[in-house]
Order: C-alpha cells, then structure tokens, then sequence
C-alpha cells in the first residue's frame, strides 16, 4: 500500500494494510506466517485520512526494522533526523517528526475520526507529551503519521503495554 523511509535509520520498508490489526502481527508482507510480522497500517486508515497509524514490532532478540526507532529516546538522534519519508502511489509525502513519547495509559492517539473542533485539541496533546521541543506549529489542516511500536524504555518497564510514538507532521 506504501512505503516508509527514515534517514539515519535502515528504515525502507513496504507497509502493508490488512481488515483487521491483527493479520500483520505475525505475517510477513508475502502472507507467511512470521513471528516478527511487518509494519502496516491501521486497517481503517485509507491513504488520504488525516491521521495514518503504522505499527511495527520491535525486539529484544530479533533484527526488525522498527527497533531502529528506539534511536529517538536519544534528543540529538531526534534532532538530527527528524524526517520521515511515505511514498503513496509513486508519491512522496514528507513528514516532520514534532513528537516523540513513550505512552502506557492512554490509547486516544490511535483515534482517527474527528469532530471540526476537535482535530487541533488532539494534535497539541500528542505535541504536549513530547519528550522534546519541537519547532513545528499545528493546524486543523495538517496531515500527520504516527508511529507505533513496542517500547523498552527502561523507565517504563513495570507498564504491561507501552508504545514508542513517532508522530511527524506531513510537509507540503
């Protein structure tokens, strides 16, 4: 359906897109049954929302590709490469990473479907809980990416689930 590409990072994976969250988990972009999975989309993203979802395993033991995003618990990897690149049907599309979080209670990041009122309210929230400073201004027009994976983060290791979030901005 896509594929993503961050530099600084081995990142150039295709994301797939399934009927439900699940499939991908443990399948690899060939329909095999793999324990690492791939990276996909929300399966109730279309290519055009306003907010797309993307998850990726990561691991302790395994070599997969969104592991790399532990690299942004680091503030100057975080400044250093701060792009992340989705190309659409031969289009690409730039984003600006604005936000970077480990999140373990709240699971209103992976809302898609906004009243008018309520899209910019949600984007400075996910701005807010940033772990950095980030230059980027929001609007209720901004396209945005997030991206999700496992998280060991060692100041977060008693939560039972905890996400990495890279949240990025797209540039037009």
């Amino acid at each position: 359906i896509a594929t993503i590409k961050i530099p600084g990072t081995n990142i150039d994976e295709d994301i797939m897109q399934y009927t439900d969250n699940e499939y991908y988990l443990n399948h690899d972009k060939d329909g095999n049954y793999d324990i690492k999975g791939t990276i996909f989309m929300d399966y109730r993203n279309k290519i055009d929302d306003k907010v797309i979802l993307v998850y990726g395993h990561n691991s302790k033991t395994f070599k997969i590709p969104f592991k790399e995003l532990e690299n942004y618990y680091n503030e100057s990897f975080f400044k250093e490469y701060n792009i992340i690149n989705l190309t659409i049907n031969n289009e690409l599309k730039t984003y600006e990473i604005f936000s970077v979080f480990v999140e373990y209670k709240d699971w209103s990041y992976t809302k898609i479907d906004f009243k008018e009122d309520e899209y910019l309210d949600h984007l400075k929230y996910l701005k807010n809980k940033s772990w950095y400073e980030s230059n980027i201004t929001l609007s209720k027009e901004d396209n945005i990416i997030i991206l999700q994976t496992c998280s060991y983060h060692k100041d977060y290791k008693k939560y039972k689930n905890k996400y990495l979030l890279i949240i990025a901005k797209e540039m037009i």
